[in-house]
Parts: structure tokens; C-alpha cells; sequence
């Protein structure tokens, strides 16, 4: 019983933390006999293993054949960034209990999740105000981010460094990315 392995995709690359990726493979039976191979999947950053993604076995690959399959894994949001490998393995049978036979590495990029946004007072109205009336702030708030958000947003007056009036708060609700809610 022999076999080669490929981890032949890592889907989306770059992968914003958080998010999930699919993890492509095929098994090449290099052997004479045809075999049912167990494939394990795992993710390294360097010399540390980052997680388990799974195990599965192939079902039944004749001499000389291949068969394909794929992983999902979900990024978890904490995941700093940088380059991590996906690396999948072939055994003779059952992942870990059976023989070795072949691994192979890919690498991929995870971007951190980055929550930013612009806020630009639109007007007020009326303008001038008079003491004693109400006032109208209006704004425009901006997803500069790479994920979406609800964001909190908050009203105060000022009169130079003096704060005069705290206006209030509201959520603007999901904003995607490079998108506007005023």
C-alpha cells in the first residue's frame, strides 16, 4: 500500500480571521492493490499546531487512480495574522492508527480582523441655533474595516473644552465593508 498526497487548495487565500476556508486534497494510490486511505488535516503556525481540522477516509482508490476531497474549517476571530500551513496527510487506513504514508503542505494567509470606521457630522440644522430650540445632527459613518460591524454612536456639543450637552447614543446596525449608514 503506497500513496502520494496534495493539498491542492486553500480557498479564499487570503482569509480574513473569523471566516471559513475550505481545504482542497487529492490521494494518488502510487500502490499495486487498490485501498480505502485515510486523509487528517491540521493547521501550523511554524512549529505550532493551531488545530485539528478532521479526518476522513476516501472510500475505495484503485492502483494508479486518485480521488479527491476537502476540508472546512472556520478561521476563529482571535487568530493573529500571518502566514499559517494546512498540511494533509494519507494513511494506509484509519488517520493515526494506521501507517503513514505522505503529507503535504500549503500555505495561506490570515488577515486579523480589523473593525474601523470614519465619522463625518453631515449638518445641523437649524444653523444658527437659538437657545432653548431643538437641533438636528445629522451623520455619516464608514466601514474602513475588513469585516462588518454594528458600530455605537454617540452625540455630544461642545462650546470650545467644554462639554455643554451629551445628545445620546444610537447602533447603526450590520455595516459592511465600504459601506455608509448616515
Amino acid at each position: 500500500v503506497a500513496a502520494d498526497i496534495t493539498t491542492t487548495l486553500v480557498s479564499p487565500d487570503p482569509v480574513i480571521a473569523g471566516n471559513s476556508i475550505t481545504i482542497s486534497y487529492t490521494v494518488l494510490n502510487t500502490g499495486n492493490v487498490a485501498n480505502n486511505f485515510g486523509v487528517g488535516c491540521e493547521i501550523w503556525q511554524g512549529s505550532t499546531l493551531k488545530a485539528t481540522v478532521g479526518t476522513q477516509m476516501t472510500g475505495s482508490v484503485s492502483a494508479g487512480s486518485s480521488k479527491s476531497g476537502s476540508f472546512s474549517y472556520t478561521i476563529p476571530s482571535s487568530w493573529s495574522g500571518g502566514t499559517y500551513t494546512a498540511r494533509c496527510a494519507a494513511w494506509s487506513g484509519t488517520p493515526g492508527s494506521t501507517n503513514w504514508l505522505d503529507s503535504s503542505d500549503r500555505n495561506f494567509t490570515v488577515q486579523a480582523r480589523v473593525v474601523n470606521a470614519d465619522i463625518t457630522v453631515t449638518s445641523v440644522s437649524p444653523d444658527p441655533v437659538s437657545a432653548g430650540n431643538s437641533v438636528t445632527i445629522n451623520y455619516t459613518l464608514s466601514n474602513t474595516g475588513n469585516v462588518a460591524n454594528d458600530f455605537g454612536v454617540g452625540c455630544e456639543i461642545w462650546e470650545g473644552s467644554t462639554l455643554k450637552a451629551s445628545v445620546g447614543a444610537q447602533m447603526t446596525g450590520s455595516v459592511s465593508v465600504g459601506a455608509n449608514r448616515s
